[in-house]
């Protein structure tokens, strides 16, 4: 019977933590009174809300939204985000931590990483970087932590699949990891070493990376008709084009040898293409075949010439150490942000224009400065306890490699002026907090000891 009871309330414990951490990881969102907006969060909101297949990206997030859209109100993107981030950290502590009484210190976590990291600002905001946080969390759980229960291993795959479709960038990393992963153990078995389990753990998370990219294509071709990962190669590399600088030279080219029309789309592209190496909105058909002979227009030797190749390894490496997040200015965007909150959450137009990011109140450099001196921490522990047993290293150094792939993979993909990296690195600060759980409680003294030992002392 006591058994019983004490399940019951260590049950009870799980809930209410799982709730706490979903209400502190949406905090930037509630403080805002309205979630984040990025520069292309219209174009996830219009593209899931009338379930067309953008060309320049994987429709994951864009249905993810649209499903929720359905519900009738904004938050529930957000709320569902804060509360599957909770749940991975929830499990990292579980699996991780040899004391099962973390609550506290998983709560203090949560709070740590959200108040002075970019976690609740990564979660409030209407845009995917936060499945990238989430699916390398899962995929960490899956590959260095042997002992999950079926029920969890399960909810954790599902969040794999789920998390990898939601970027091309996070398909490319995924699959990095896992396959990685698998040849660094397989050469650890031919070395006569038993990690044959840890063999077969990677296997099946490339399994899942595959699943993932098979239920991609399905769902591209039911809304679309294609069968394919992106509807446009050509129309992806655009905006990196663009950000390269070769799209302008080339269509200044062609306007100054005639062609007016292909020339002119320069200022168009100024104005529908973001920093973040993201189109603004949805691109109808017509727009996609120019877009498409803009971008097949550039040429390999000005794609592979020298200061191109340097400008997209200068991006990667810039990438990796890019822990600031933006500063959440839409106001180039609001004309297309307002149009797609007016057509699918109509409801909360008053809220959307009443949040502090639309009147310009909103900033994040404190944030950012938090951010840095956290990660510089981080580092100074990691080098300090190299040679301590005071974290679990499998998992630290997973994450570490996964934030710094995450830097190379994003930074070629999209260049370096995204929130991508600055919205991952938090991770890295939870086998810390783990550590806190190990630590025992029962050397400290209580207030009652130290009363007697000051009564004895006197």
């Amino acid at each position: 019977m006591n058994n019983k009871v004490a399940f019951n309330r260590r049950r009870c414990y799980d809930m209410i933590s799982l709730a706490m951490g979903t209400i502190i990881l949406c905090s930037s969102g509630f403080c805002n009174k309205f979630p984040l907006l990025s520069s292309d969060s219209a174009a996830y909101i219009n593209s899931g809300g009338a379930r067309i297949v953008s060309f320049d990206r994987i429709f994951g997030y864009s249905l993810f939204s649209g499903l929720v859209s359905d519900l009738g109100s904004v938050w529930f993107i957000i709320l569902i985000q804060g509360a599957l981030c909770s749940l991975l950290v929830f499990y990292c502590f579980l699996y991780f931590s040899n004391n099962r009484d973390f609550h506290f210190h998983f709560i203090t976590c949560i709070t740590f990483v959200s108040v002075f990291m970019t976690t609740s600002v990564a979660v409030s905001t209407i845009q995917p970087n936060v499945f990238c946080a989430l699916g390398i969390l899962g995929i960490g759980l899956q590959l260095v932590n042997e002992r999950l229960k079926r029920r969890d291993s399960v909810i954790i795959s599902m969040l794999i699949v789920f998390s990898a479709a939601m970027d091309i960038s996070f398909l490319v990393l995924f699959l990095f990891l896992a396959v990685g992963y698998f040849f660094m153990t397989l050469w650890r078995v031919l070395s006569k070493r038993r990690f044959k389990q840890s063999l077969m753990n990677a296997v099946y998370v490339i399994f899942l990376v595959g699943v993932s990219c098979l239920g991609t294509l399905l769902v591209h071709y039911k809304y679309s008709g294609e069968f394919k990962l992106l509807r446009s190669a050509q129309i992806l590399e655009l905006p990196r084009l663009k950000n390269l600088n070769l799209v302008q030279k080339k269509l200044q080219f062609e306007y100054e040898h005639g062609d007016f029309l292909l020339g002119s789309y320069n200022d168009t592209l100024e104005n529908i293409v973001s920093n973040q190496g993201r189109f603004l909105d949805v691109i109808t058909p017509d727009q996609a075949k120019t877009f498409e002979l803009i971008s097949s227009s550039v040429g390999f030797d000005s794609l592979f010439s020298r200061a191109s190749i340097s400008k997209v390894v200068l991006d990667a490496l810039q990438q990796v150490v890019n822990v600031k997040t933006s500063e959440f200015n839409i106001s180039g965007a609001n004309v297309t942000l307002h149009n797609a909150i007016v057509n699918w959450f109509g409801a909360e137009i008053r809220e959307y224009y009443l949040s502090y990011q639309m009147n310009s109140a909103i900033n994040f450099r404190f944030l950012n400065y938090c951010q840095i001196v956290s990660v510089g921490g981080l580092i100074f522990l990691s080098i300090s306890v190299s040679r301590r047993q005071l974290i679990n290293k499998k998992i630290f150094y997973f994450l570490l490699v996964g934030t710094i792939a995450n830097g190379v993979i994003t930074g070629t993909i999209y260049g370096c002026e995204n929130d991508m990296q600055s919205h991952l690195i938090w991770v890295l600060a939870i086998p810390y907090f783990i550590y806190l759980t190990r630590l025992p409680v029962k050397d400290f003294p209580t207030a009652t000891e130290i009363a007697i030992e000051t009564t004895i002392e006197q």
